[in-house]
């Protein structure tokens, strides 16, 4: 569960402090397969009590990282778009 809490995290954060909307994806993709691996990698490996349903955890862990990355990116957009509207033209 840490792994996926960390992903989510992450992954908001990449949407709120990079430079571009791609690069935030891409860390975020990386982010959500290497979360899927560590969980399947758990299920499969027999050595714990994993049920078989983390993997479908997983891949709503995915889902939640894409829609935290892009939340970030939205907050970061607006907050942008806020600041520069009490600007005085100088024309």
């Amino acid at each position: 569960m840490p792994i996926i809490i960390a992903g989510v995290v992450i992954a908001y954060l990449a949407g709120r402090f990079t430079g571009r909307p791609a690069l935030a994806y891409l860390l975020t993709g990386a982010i959500a397969i290497a979360t899927n691996i560590a969980i399947v990698w758990a299920v499969a490996d027999d050595k714990g009590n994993d049920p078989g349903w983390l993997v479908l955890l997983g891949i709503g862990a995915a889902i939640a990282s894409f829609v935290a990355a892009w939340l970030g990116l939205r907050h970061r957009s607006t907050k942008a778009s806020t600041s520069g509207s009490g600007t005085a033209s100088t024309s």
